[in-house]
């Protein structure tokens, strides 16, 4: 699994490129987990890999990636 960050319908998200496509973590997380870093933190990377495997997915083509974890200060 690997995770990404971007701005997907003009709002920041997290989630996970996969052979599929992009699933967006941060739509199922919401304010449990707001970003990237969050997840980390709260050790979520199982039910992340679970989702990443079982949510929607969208197609890797336009999408517009920014560094994994943006608010590393």
């Amino acid at each position: 699994m690997k995770l990404a960050s971007l701005i997907l319908d003009g709002r920041p998200t997290f989630g996970a490129v996969t052979e599929r496509g992009f699933v967006d973590l941060g739509r199922h997380f919401g304010a449990r987990c707001p970003d990237l870093r969050a997840l980390l933190a709260q050790d979520l990377l199982d039910e992340a890999r679970a989702q990443a495997g079982a949510g929607p997915a969208i197609a890797l083509d336009g999408l517009a990636f920014e560094l994994p974890i943006p608010n590393l200060d």
